[in-house]
């Protein structure tokens, strides 16, 4: 048995909501787009003073309450951050790809329908993606944040503050709810990222069907090559064979006779050596005067 106290998932839209489901996610689709358009101030509007009352004590448990709303604050913030940063990172990868696929569907799939319907699917994909581009940039510029300063502890005159536990709960409490004001409206800019980022997929892999059926029933280019300008044709005949013969023997009989030549200067250098007394290493060449 579940207990009472535990909270139920989210159910299911029945088929009767659909529509009015669909209809809504386009409104709140249309309100991230003029979100993403729109310029806001940077800053977030200043909340009320607290009220002071000196009859409620605030002690130590109050405080370190307040402190963990602050932490809260700034715990979403960094997740905040992070989740622009790596939108943006998977956009940069997105971008080539779109270009690479444009330049593919321009200049090699051949015209017709397909090839319209893939063009568009992929220009609605670009900009899209140069709308993710921009809310992840305005979430990144997004840099306003209260914290406590010197001021919390030090009055204008230079002196230190006497310790109030009122005065730091006080404080704590309205950096918290500055944070949170500036934590939504960089949610605004990320959700915006996201969502385009979506939408950005989408389109692209509606785009890769047609591309693919069409490249893939597309006939091959056959490529031709034609002479441009004047061919001017030499009318001499050619070479006589028998010219062929005579120099082909000229160059034999050269060969022959420095076959011979070189016959003669081996044995010329074989008698010269066979004429020359034996060197006696143990005695001296030197005749005497």
């Amino acid at each position: 048995m579940r207990n009472r106290f535990f909270a139920d998932p989210p159910k299911a839209i029945g088929w009767r909501g659909i529509l009015g489901h669909l209809g809504l996610s386009i409104k709140r689709l249309l309100v991230q787009v003029w979100q993403i358009l729109v310029f806001f101030e940077a800053e977030p509007k200043d909340i009320e003073p607290f009220p002071e009352s000196d009859q409620i004590h605030i002690g130590e448990p109050t405080v370190k309450q307040c402190q963990w709303i602050f932490d809260q604050t700034e715990q979403r913030r960094n997740q905040l951050e992070q989740k622009a940063q790596s939108t943006f990172s998977l956009m940069l990868f997105l971008v080539p790809v779109l270009i690479s696929a444009f330049v593919f569907i321009a200049g090699k799939i051949r015209d017709g329908f397909l090839r319209d319907l893939t063009i568009v699917l992929v220009g609605l994909s670009g900009l899209f993606i140069l709308l993710a581009f921009v809310a992840a940039i305005r979430a990144v510029n997004v840099k306003s944040n209260q914290t406590l300063s010197l001021s919390s502890v030090i009055q204008p005159s230079g002196e230190f503050r006497v310790y109030s536990e009122s005065f730091h709960a006080k404080g704590l409490l309205y950096c918290a709810s500055m944070n949170t004001a500036t934590n939504d409206h960089l949610a605004q800019f990320v959700r915006g990222a996201h969502s385009m980022t979506v939408i950005a997929v989408l389109l692209v892999i509606l785009a890769a069907v047609p591309a693919s059926f069409t490249a893939a029933t597309q006939p091959a280019e056959v490529t031709r090559t034609a002479i441009v300008g004047s061919v001017q044709i030499d009318p001499s005949p050619a070479q006589p064979v028998q010219t062929l013969q005579e120099e082909n023997a000229k160059l034999k009989a050269r060969s022959q006779l420095i076959e011979q030549r070189l016959a003669i200067l081996e044995k010329t250098i074989a008698e010269h050596e066979s004429s020359s007394p034996d060197k006696n290493p143990g005695k001296s060449s030197r005749q005497p005067r």
